[in-house]
């Protein structure tokens, strides 16, 4: 193998480099019961908060070297102090990665939850409920310690996102509905 590397002119030397500075981020609904959109499983030992997700992250880096991040689930994981979780996370040698709000699981979102067209349904306030975990870094230092290639800033959204036939598209489910029944 390595004199067909070679002739692709492939350092090798690079791509173990590359290899061992690989890593992978886990999601934290990965440590408690978890199944499908269908069905949960539970078995016993699973986590039950956040705090006990993170000690199990902690065990797979350990053991793997490749897991240094956690992605954690709004409402899933929600938590008073924000900071406390950091310093918990850093104290068992992890990060809090990307941050995930579930916006799919409740029945008042069956028509959408960010661009809802019922104003109160609108999970905007779900969806930034983690601030204390926003970055403050300049973009250079972030990307240097992102598990993404490449981070890329939000920008501000003004116009409305509340699809134009919405009213329409609901009429015809509802008269579905009750000729179905």
């Amino acid at each position: 193998m390595n004199d067909n590397v070679r002739k692709q002119t492939i350092d090798i030397d690079t791509v173990l480099e590359n290899i061992q500075r690989f890593t992978v981020e886990t999601p934290s609904w990965g440590y408690s019961d978890s199944g499908t959109r269908f069905k949960v499983f539970h078995w016993p030992g699973a986590a039950r908060t956040l705090r006990e997700k993170l000690a199990d992250a902690a065990e797979v880096q350990k053991v793997t070297g490749i897991c240094p991040s956690v992605a954690i689930h709004i409402p899933w994981d929600k938590e008073d102090d924000w900071q406390a979780v950091k310093e918990y996370a850093t104290a068992l040698g992890l990060r809090i990665g990307a941050v995930n709000p579930n916006l799919f699981q409740d029945d008042l979102y069956r028509l959408g939850s960010l661009c809802h067209v019922d104003k109160a349904v609108r999970a905007a306030d779900r969806a930034f409920d983690c601030g204390a975990l926003q970055t403050r870094m300049p973009r250079a230092v972030a990307a240097s310690t992102s598990t993404l290639s490449t981070p890329v800033p939000a920008r501000p959204i003004t116009r409305s996102c509340v699809p134009a036939a919405i009213s329409s598209a609901s009429t015809r489910v509802a008269e579905r509905t009750t000729s179905a029944s």
